[in-house]
């Protein structure tokens, strides 16, 4: 019989562990990456979605002569309404217009009429808030 004592091959604890180690903060990039990357897209949604608004309120004011009775700051209602009348005159062809994380209407829409209120107004403001940076607003100001 040989005394020989068998080697066996195996991977210590020490590298077991580094391995583990590196593999949780590959996981833990990547999660925040994707969440980046989510929080970037739903911003570039709502962009694009106030841009469609405006382009409608323009082509709207142009046919029309003002934006409408369009006093006052917005609510999430009001700005509904102001997609539907987009709509229902053919300027907007969905008015399923919503934050893409909230499914709501959560748009802003703020008049500014130089006129007496309740006047027809010459220009609007539309506004959403950024996931990436929630102390500003996305804002656009139509003509």
């Amino acid at each position: 019989m040989s005394n020989k004592i068998k080697k066996i091959r195996a991977f210590t604890l020490i590298e077991i562990l580094v391995v583990a180690t590196i593999i949780a903060v590959l996981v833990t990039v990547t999660a925040v990456s994707f969440s980046n990357a989510q929080k970037n897209s739903r911003n570039s949604k709502r962009k694009t979605d106030l841009e469609t608004v405006r382009q409608a309120l323009v082509l709207y004011r142009q046919d029309k002569g003002s934006y409408g009775n369009v006093t006052g700051s917005s609510t999430a209602g009001n700005f509904t309404n102001i997609l539907d009348r987009l709509a229902l005159d053919g300027y907007l062809t969905s008015t399923g217009i919503a934050d893409p994380k909230t499914g709501d209407a959560t748009y802003v829409y703020k008049a500014r009429c130089t006129s007496t209120p309740g006047a027809n107004c010459n220009k609007v403001e539309l506004s959403a808030k950024l996931e990436t940076d929630p102390a500003s607003n996305y804002v656009i100001l139509t003509p």
